[in-house]
């Protein structure tokens, strides 16, 4: 097993200095992710990620997801991976679902470049979360996995997944408050100044209400410890890395 923690401290640490700055700054830097270096740097740890996970050992952020959809009952469903980056993550569906028609859409071209030179036999789209061209209900399930904290307008993406998920929506990796208030911050990940925004849980399990998705399952994507959760609770902008999956209801 090959330890990816000190390959990701260096270039994707989410514990550095955060900047609090206002939606109208952040959007400054809403195109941070399509910076043609970061494929390149994000390939190191996906690459130690994915030999593990051949190896039959499963990183935890896959075990979360893993988890997530074996909720899903459905064997056979359509898949869209709404910010897939270099596609990684169609291995990790594809271990769990093997039946899952998967497609992946990022709004990155250099990401998207990548994804089609690893997964040459799979469909990678370039579309951007906050307004895809795809039809109303045109997929079973849509994930959006570590992205959402880097939209500035989070509520137009939560709008549109939806709008394009026919059953279920799995929001993997976000950075989860309990204040009432979101927490609006720059900080840097691959050498890029980045939106991070730090979404409160109430906030979220709302939004997704309002467009007929109801909380199916949640569950931590790493384990805390004890200090971590009283300073979670007390100060309650610790955040913490959460998976929730939604079904519709309406």
């Amino acid at each position: 097993m090959t330890d990816v923690n000190e390959t990701y401290g260096k270039l994707q640490s989410t514990d550095g200095p955060h900047r609090d700055a206002d939606l109208s700054e952040l959007r400054q830097y809403s195109t941070a992710w399509q910076d043609g270096s970061i494929p390149q740097q994000q390939g190191r740890i996906v690459d130690i990620q994915l030999g593990n996970f051949r190896s039959g050992v499963v990183d935890p952020v896959f075990a979360a997801l893993i988890q997530s959809l074996d909720k899903i009952p459905e064997s056979e469903l359509s898949i869209l991976d709404a910010a897939c980056a270099s596609g990684y993550y169609s291995e990790v569906i594809e271990r769990a679902k093997p039946q899952a028609a998967y497609t992946g859409s990022d709004y990155s071209a250099a990401m998207i470049d990548e994804a089609r030179r690893r997964y040459p036999d799979r469909t990678f789209l370039v579309e951007n979360a906050c307004k895809m061209s795809f039809a109303d209900r045109a997929f079973d399930c849509v994930m959006l996995s570590g992205a959402i904290e880097h939209i500035p307008e989070y509520d137009q993406a939560i709008a549109e997944i939806c709008r394009v998920a026919g059953r279920y929506v799995i929001l993997h990796r976000v950075p989860m408050i309990l204040a009432k208030k979101a927490r609006m911050t720059l900080s840097t990940q691959y050498q890029v100044e980045t939106p991070r925004i730090f979404l409160p849980h109430g906030e979220i399990v709302e939004r997704m209400a309002e467009h007929g998705f109801g909380l199916r399952d949640e569950r931590a994507v790493y384990k805390s410890g004890l200090r971590h959760e009283i300073a979670r609770r007390v100060r309650r902008q610790r955040p913490d890395i959460r998976t929730l999956l939604f079904a519709r209801e309406s």
